[in-house]
């Protein structure tokens, strides 16, 4: 008589423990990851190895860190690189923006996470400034980041028009935090 297949390796573990496999595999140092990051070296082969794993891992991955978005032109292709499955478990975000660069891909990145990035929880921002004439009184950039939804937390930080915080929180129906005043211009 045959004995039965007794299944086993890394796929006959159960899930709550290859979970904290893929935890302690893909973790890293750093509290907040550039999306060039993962492209040096932090992806493992263990997610290579099949579709279930890539599927699972990836699920750790993109949903334990805080990514850090500063550079439209690379996060976008980062963002089409990952594929919109992994957008979408996106949970953590922070957005640095330097003053006046890139408006335009500033614009494209917005959108693409308005559009993809479905499952974040967290956002961050940190408008920067050069002389009070940063991209944060820039009517379009606020409306795109203002079509991200349901965000449990936004912070907004850096300088500001003073009525982007009531816009931000009716439109992303958010708690908004402020955190940074300016000095003598009036604006946050």
């Amino acid at each position: 008589m045959l004995q039965p297949v007794v299944p086993y390796g890394f796929l006959s573990l159960p899930r709550e423990l290859r979970d904290q496999i893929y935890e302690y595999v893909l973790s890293s140092n750093a509290e907040v990851m550039e999306p060039y990051d993962l492209e040096e070296g932090l992806v493992p082969a263990i997610i290579r190895t099949c579709k279930q794993v890539e599927s699972e891992g990836c699920a750790v991955l993109y949903t334990k860190y805080t990514y850090l978005f500063n550079i439209p032109p690379w996060d976008l292709e980062w963002l089409t690189t990952i594929g919109k499955a992994n957008v979408m478990r996106l949970k953590t975000i922070r957005i640095v923006v330097a003053p006046t660069y890139w408006k335009s891909l500033w614009y494209r990145l917005l959108h693409s996470l308005a559009r993809d990035a479905k499952g974040l929880r967290h956002v961050y921002i940190f408008w920067d400034c050069d002389d009070f004439d940063g991209i944060g009184k820039d009517v379009r950039f606020v409306r795109e980041l203002g079509a991200i939804q349901h965000p449990e937390s936004t912070t907004v930080d850096g300088y500001y028009g003073l009525h982007w915080p009531g816009y931000l929180t009716d439109k992303m129906n958010a708690r908004f935090e402020k955190k940074t005043a300016s000095k003598s211009t009036g604006r946050v």
